[in-house]
């Protein structure tokens, strides 16, 4: 997944998750968040430990989205 698919998927999932629903493809959003590198492993790992908990999850994506956006352009 690329960063911008990356980006629009968290925050598609982020509005569900706020929104009270649940979503799909946890584990392949943590893969591709610990592929990011090192300082996004910690975020893949919390990601993968809060699936049960929609508003765990939903501080993840809101912190990765907000890493995401603030990381200069490759």
């Amino acid at each position: 997944m690329n960063i911008e698919g990356l980006k629009w998927t968290l925050a598609d999932d982020l509005n569900a998750l706020r929104e009270g629903k649940t979503v799909l493809g946890v584990d392949e959003i943590a893969d591709a968040v610990e592929q990011l590198g090192p300082e996004y492993r910690v975020h893949a790992r919390a990601i993968r430990s809060s699936k049960g908990d929609t508003q765990q999850l939903a501080t993840q994506y809101a912190m990765v989205l907000e890493k995401l956006e603030r990381a200069p352009q490759m």
